[in-house]
């Protein structure tokens, strides 16, 4: 004989499935690996600067951050290590504390920023320069991530500019002409510019010819700019005065001015009549 289901029967069915549904759900959801990610911040930072410099000249280092997580960062605070050989000229924005330490605070999902800072190398300066930025910042539950930082290298490069006087006949006699040569090259790691070679002529020698022929007077050379392992030579005739007495010591002056930097660099000769 068939049996019919009565009504309270059939509800009680009903509640029972939907009851189970929910947790049949639940475990495909896990069984099939699908996974929630954590909520937390990523801070990054990147530093830069010049590959190379001069001893005297002031240049730009740039620190730029963001939150490249998924979650607010919370107290966030930049430090800058400056090598002992620069000095601080300004920042912007301005430090935060001293001349070092930026306080950020907060940082939303993707919210960056740019921290430009200007220093000077000190005029002795050589060799790499390291600058480094650290940064440090904690999440929702307080807890202290980081530090995070990035380095700047700087090398010092530098023009250096040798010169060398010599004469070929270092005891003439009166009314002799005489030959001296000026040697210049640039021994450093940089283009030197502005090279300009004065020649001071004491009294009782005469001018008499040049090769190259000076640029201004009897005296002067416009080098122009003087690359790394350039150099040249200057090579001048002069008359010793009759009217010198014998024995006179004849000092001879040259002198080298060149940039960047507004260096000089000389040498002389003595010639004894």
């Amino acid at each position: 004989m068939r049996k019919s289901v009565g009504k309270k029967s059939f509800i009680w069915l009903v509640v029972g499935l939907l009851m189970i549904s929910p947790l049949i759900v639940v475990t495909g959801a896990v069984e099939s690996g699908s996974s929630i990610s954590a909520l937390e911040p990523i801070m990054e930072i990147t530093k830069t600067g010049p590959a190379t410099a001069n001893p005297g000249e002031t240049i730009a280092y740039t620190i730029s951050y963001q939150n490249v997580g998924n979650d607010t960062a919370f107290n966030v605070t930049i430090n800058e290590f400056y090598p002992a050989d620069v000095t601080f000229v300004d920042a912007n924005p301005v430090p935060d504390v001293g001349i070092d330490t930026w306080l950020i605070g907060g940082l939303l999902q993707n919210e960056s920023g740019i921290i430009f800072i200007n220093v000077t190398i000190d005029t002795g300066a050589t060799g790499l320069l390291n600058n480094t930025a650290s940064l440090n910042y904690i999440d929702g539950a307080m807890t202290p991530l980081g530090p995070e930082y990035d380095v700047a290298y700087t090398t010092i490069i530098e023009p250096i500019i040798t010169i060398n006087v010599t004469v070929d006949n270092p005891n003439p006699n009166p009314g002799d002409i005489i030959t001296k040569t000026i040697t210049y090259e640039n021994i450093g790691t940089d283009t030197a510019e502005n090279v300009v070679i004065n020649e001071t002529y004491p009294p009782g020698l005469i001018y008499v010819s040049a090769v190259p022929v000076p640029d201004m007077g009897d005296n002067v050379w416009n080098i122009a700019s003087l690359a790394p392992a350039a150099g040249g030579t200057i090579m001048i005739s002069l008359q010793v005065d009759m009217a010198v007495p014998n024995g006179t010591v004849l000092v001879n002056w040259v002198n080298c001015d060149y940039g960047p930097g507004g260096k000089q660099v000389n040498d002389s000769v003595e010639i004894i009549v």
